[in-house]
């Protein structure tokens, strides 16, 4: 039986390019505020979702990983490294996009 972690790990690297290609969407639907579909509160509301939820994900693996480093196998300790290359530019877009999100929002004077 295949390890979770392991089997998860694999998830990562084969999917850890479509992950900045829609946090991309995400900040265009941001720019196109109210001007087409693509700019609808629910359309960018989603992609702010998306975001945090893209955030957790990455926070929680590296405790995992973590945590099985220490209390279980030093194996584990390369999770880390490996989330933080295929991972970090979608966190730095996620941010981008949350605080593109809120900050225009707070321009315009209304939330969401």
């Amino acid at each position: 039986m295949p390890n979770p972690s392991s089997t998860c790990a694999v998830g990562i690297r084969a999917t850890w390019f479509v992950y900045p290609i829609l946090i991309v969407i995400g900040i265009a639907a941001e720019f196109s505020r109210g001007k087409n579909a693509l700019g609808s509160t629910g359309f960018r509301s989603f992609f702010t979702a998306l975001s945090i939820v893209m955030i957790l994900f990455v926070v929680a693996w590296e405790v995992l990983c973590f945590y099985e480093s220490q209390a279980y196998d030093r194996q584990y300790f390369y999770g880390i490294i490996e989330i933080g290359l295929y991972m970090v530019p979608t966190v730095v877009l996620a941010l981008v996009q949350i605080v593109l999100h809120y900050w225009r929002a707070g321009k315009r004077g209304a939330a969401g």
